[in-house]
């Protein structure tokens, strides 16, 4: 929170070299520095076993204080129990959240034998801790350029996350291109991330944090780490957020197998990947240019119409009438496979008994309203088109 009024630019936060935990101060360790030489590890690795080292220290570790204050339980998607990830309700979710936790139990089970030799805490050598160690890792490092793994900042990870400014969403007018596009550019030229950032300045050796807008006494800082989804945000930090206009329901080639057939146009002309719903009901570009291709299927493609259909421009108002017609159905179609509806889930909700388990359940109910909203605006789109 502000104390003052800061001005755009200012630096609110410097903290030493000294304070940070990184790959470089693990390399100062004896014990670690051999056996970043013998063992293949990444970085991320290193940090993790010099995380849990410094846990055994106790008062004597220069990090006290700092790791007296880090919270003891996560909840990104690597600590979920294989019920929890069942909640998610949605096969490419459940499958990331079940590769997340195999990931780090292979990670384990590389550093196992050097948790054995570097720490005497059974508990500190379990997978429970190594998954400990990792969340930390990876929702609370600061960005430093010469170091993938990040370092460990204090006081400069309790900033809380602000989203990079919100993506342009098409109305259905402007997606079939019945108005023009001065409203995006001007929205576009409009747009300015507010929220700050951190970096490293190596010439006073201080991690800085920075404003990137003025704020009045009293007001909260956020930094900004990047776009993310609720997934993604549940996947590196273990939180999602009720508002986020970069969430999407992606579609997979599985949801569309009785609806994408295209026969006369070459499928390496066609996107396969970024196919989604985004938050306002609207279909991205690439899935736009894939139900388009539909409508075209039966017909004779000249190079003008491939040009206009790859470009994700409307060919014909038959062709795009065709398109959200099978927009609805996908999106329909995708609702009905869920085995809860809306209603159920936040029933449900009420009785979660576990954090991770409302967060799934929370999960899943945004990526049905994001289908809903889907349903909403291709109906609209016919009716447009119909008239």
């Amino acid at each position: 929170v502000a104390q003052e009024k800061l001005r755009i630019g200012q630096v609110i936060l410097r903290v030493p070299k000294t304070m940070l935990m990184s790959v470089e101060t693990a390399r100062s360790d004896p014990d670690i520095q051999i056996i970043e030489e013998q063992a293949k590890l990444h970085s991320r690795q290193v940090l993790g076993l010099h995380l849990l080292k410094e846990c055994t220290k106790g008062k004597h570790s220069p990090w006290f204080l700092y790791l007296q204050q880090l919270p003891r339980r996560y909840t990104l998607l690597a600590h979920f129990l294989p019920e929890e990830c069942l909640e998610l309700q949605d096969d490419h979710a459940v499958n990331l959240c079940r590769q997340c936790r195999d990931i780090e139990r292979k990670n384990w089970k590389q550093v196992r034998p050097y948790l054995d030799q570097l720490i005497s805490n059974v508990k500190l050598r379990s997978f429970q801790a190594w998954l400990w160690a990792t969340a930390t890792l990876d929702s609370r490092t600061m960005f430093i350029e010469d170091d993938s793994a990040g370092v460990l900042t204090p006081i400069g990870d309790l900033f809380n996350y602000a989203p990079p400014p919100s993506p342009y969403l098409r109305t259905p007018e402007e997606f079939l291109g019945f108005n023009d596009d001065t409203k995006e550019k001007a929205y576009k030229s409009s747009q300015e991330n507010n929220a700050g950032y951190g970096t490293y300045d190596a010439q006073s050796k201080q991690y800085h944090i920075i404003t990137c807008s003025e704020y009045s006494k009293g007001d909260q800082i956020y930094l900004c780490y990047g776009k993310y989804t609720n997934l993604e945000l549940l996947q590196f930090y273990g939180f999602m957020m009720e508002k986020n206009e970069h969430d999407q329901h992606s579609l997979s080639s599985w949801d569309l197998r009785d609806y994408c057939e295209c026969t006369n146009i070459p499928s390496t002309h066609l996107p396969s990947t970024n196919l989604a719903v985004l938050i306002n009901g609207c279909p991205s570009w690439n899935l736009a240019v894939l139900l388009r291709a539909q409508g075209l299927k039966h017909s004779r493609i000249p190079g003008s119409a491939l040009e206009i259909l790859l470009s994700g421009a409307p060919v014909s108002k038959e062709s795009d009438a065709l398109a959200f017609k099978l927009y609805v159905e996908i999106c329909r179609c995708k609702l009905r496979s869920y085995p809860t509806t809306i209603e159920e889930d936040r029933e449900l909700l009420r009785v979660a008994g576990s954090e991770k388990r409302a967060l799934a359940i929370s999960w899943r109910m945004h990526q049905k309203r994001m289908l809903m909203e889907g349903v909403n605006y291709g109906i609209k789109c016919l009716n447009l088109l119909l008239d």
